[in-house]
């Protein structure tokens, strides 16, 4: 009997676990579907944001739910109801170029006149469907004309403070990250496979400036240089980039890799890149400008953190340094392990040294100041090259400098075919349109 109850009573324990385990599968379960429909709830959360400009070109374009379908879900401007509203589709207009927006608040800054809740209402939408965004009695063509504007060849260093096309706004525009097309002159080298190598910048329209350290060991004929991007994660942006393969390297004749003295290197491409609102040259100092006085900025893409732990930045990132005179950056890096018999050889000079600084992956991308002359215009003083750390107190980031290199500089960009003073007729919805001399 005592061993029929111990079986029993074994039987019922057996019994037990197995609905406990059962118990905890379903509990899982609902609880990772709750989870689901609260990431998809705030997906389509009404926001309040505030709206700097007006309205935008793309606003009104009907997206084809049958088209681009591989993001959602997306927001689009719906002017039926004055507010952004969100479907489960990409969608394209109908000349296949993507006029709807990752988040809302994007969608919400760039269309939504005024201040007011504009939260969308999603729509579970069927790829063959097309959903009439249009307000009955207006067509396509009512909406408001791209925005074009004229680019010379001529110009350079122009910083669009506010954005091109767009000004974005919301919480996901913190941490120093740039607006859509401020720094147009901004570079992201490539491998063909898209691999991200470095930073640069473009001081010609056929010649990207770099690091030599970044590109010493490279060859040509796998490189690309990246032109007007800003989102190097996602292709779906209001103006296009130009992705130009790289033709030769052309590193400093003094160049040293051990010392990383005369860090630079010219990237010539195998074409100029098509000025626009979103790519043009940066400015070129002359040899003997001084800016230790000046309030700087860095831009690039490389890491947050140093070491392992840091993380590459999807979207162009911008960071406020101050000149640091070349003395001064001496003393200071004498106090690091560099000990106090260093020297900082005259090719460098510096800027940071109070907490923020480029880092890893920044290498290559360009240190811009204000003209004193011209505080709109941006002339490039430095090229990221090296530093202790990242963002440590005391430490300033050391940059290849361009006053000390800039003859070398101009020497090789006159090599090169010169362009036609041009004028670029460059439509915010289409990209380039057309090139055209003006002196013909």
């Amino acid at each position: 009997q005592d061993a029929a109850h111990r079986k029993r009573t074994q039987q019922g324990y057996k019994e037990r676990e197995r609905t406990v385990t059962s118990m905890r599968l379903i509990y899982a379960v609902v609880v990772s579907l709750v989870l689901m429909m609260l990431i998809w709830a705030s997906e389509c959360k009404p926001q309040l944001h505030q709206v700097v400009h007006g309205r935008q070109p793309g606003c009104t374009v009907r997206p084809d739910p049958g088209e681009c379908r591989g993001a959602f879900p997306r927001y689009y401007y719906n002017p039926e109801n004055d507010q952004c509203d969100c479907f489960l589709f990409g969608g394209c207009d109908e000349e296949g170029v993507i006029f709807t927006w990752l988040r809302l608040e994007d969608c919400v800054g760039a269309c939504v006149p005024g201040n007011k809740e504009a939260g969308p209402a999603c729509q579970q939408v069927t790829a063959d469907e097309v959903i009439r965004f249009i307000t009955p009695g207006k067509s396509l063509t009512s909406a408001p004309p791209p925005r074009m504007t004229n680019r010379m060849t001529n110009e350079c260093g122009i910083r669009s403070t506010n954005g091109v096309g767009v000004h974005l706004i919301g919480s996901a525009f913190q941490n120093g990250q740039a607006q859509l097309g401020e720094f147009p002159w901004m570079v992201a080298i490539l491998d063909k496979a898209g691999n991200y190598i470095g930073g640069a910048s473009l001081v010609h329209p056929r010649v990207a400036l770099t690091a030599a350290h970044k590109v010493h060991e490279k060859v040509a004929d796998n490189l690309v240089a990246r032109i007007g991007d800003w989102d190097l994660s996602n292709t779906d942006e209001p103006t296009p980039h130009q992705n130009i393969d790289v033709a030769t390297i052309v590193l400093h004749p003094t160049f040293d890799r051990p010392t990383l003295v005369n860090d630079l290197a010219l990237l010539i491409l195998q074409s100029d890149a098509t000025l626009s609102d979103t790519v043009m040259p940066v400015c070129l100092p002359q040899p003997d400008t001084n800016f230790d006085q000046s309030s700087c900025i860095v831009t690039g893409w490389g890491k947050d953190v140093f070491g392992e732990t840091g993380k590459y930045a999807k979207i162009l990132k911008e960071l406020s340094v101050p000149a640091v005179s070349h003395g001064e950056c001496q003393r200071m890096l004498r106090n690091t392990r560099l000990g106090p018999k260093f020297t900082l050889h005259n090719s460098f000079n510096c800027a940071g040294g109070e907490g923020e600084d480029a880092c890893t992956g920044d290498g290559g991308s360009p240190l811009v100041c204000p003209n004193p002359n011209n505080p709109n215009v941006y002339v490039q003083m430095g090229v990221v090259a090296w530093g202790i750390g990242c963002g440590v107190v005391g430490n300033p980031g050391v940059y290849g400098s361009i006053p000390q290199t800039v003859d070398w500089i101009r020497q090789v960009i006159q090599e090169q075919p010169q362009p036609q003073p041009q004028a670029v007729e460059y439509d915010i919805r289409n990209g380039p349109q057309r090139a055209f001399n003006p002196t013909k």
